[in-house]
């Protein structure tokens, strides 16, 4: 996961935000700028993205294109279609593709995860999808599916970026600036 940070361009004010950011690591327990350790790998895969840092792009992992092309529409239960769903949201993301280009595949989809939720429909009973949702999904799923490589999205103003992973027994991060390549 990337968050980039905006700072202003002055020495002192990115000074200031280094010294407090540098404070609450302390005071958190965190790992801080540890450059003699940190290794970031020129390609990885993380949640269902593919990091490419060297060209600064993001992909779909594989293993995310392989579930969306494994799911079978014709038969599909309550509970794979709620994680298609938010499979095809997330590749919607890392593809910077709206997902509000498949309305009524969203609008089925939220009336079934409702039922789910209220428990009036189980996660294992079959729905029958239709036909004008099944091809909104069906052109979504072509979509995540033809993915290419994205350049990461960089907006003025922004110089630093946070690096981030956590597991069960910890979380770590660091920032490192834009211009300079330090951490």
């Amino acid at each position: 996961l990337i968050l980039s940070i905006q700072a202003s361009t002055r020495i002192g004010d990115v000074k200031r935000a280094m010294e407090r950011i540098d404070c609450f690591a302390s005071r958190a327990g965190a790992t801080w700028k540890e450059a003699d350790t940190f290794d970031l790998k020129e390609n990885y895969e993380f949640i269902g993205v593919r990091f490419l840092h060297k060209e600064k792009k993001v992909a779909i992992s594989d293993k995310l294109k392989e579930r969306i092309k494994s799911t079978d529409l014709s038969f599909i239960t309550a509970g794979e279609l709620e994680s298609l769903m938010g499979r095809l949201i997330h590749a919607s993301a890392v593809l910077f593709c709206s997902p509000g280009r498949f309305w009524y595949a969203l609008k089925f989809a939220r009336r079934i995860t409702n039922k789910i939720n209220r428990k009036i429909l189980g996660i294992e009973e079959r729905i029958n999808i239709p036909p004008s949702v099944k091809r909104q999904l069906l052109l979504w799923m072509e979509q995540s599916l033809k993915s290419r490589e994205m350049f990461l999205e960089r907006r003025g103003g922004v110089r630093h970026q946070m690096f981030i992973d956590a597991s069960n027994s910890g979380w770590g991060g660091v920032i490192i600036d834009g211009c300079t390549k330090e951490l």
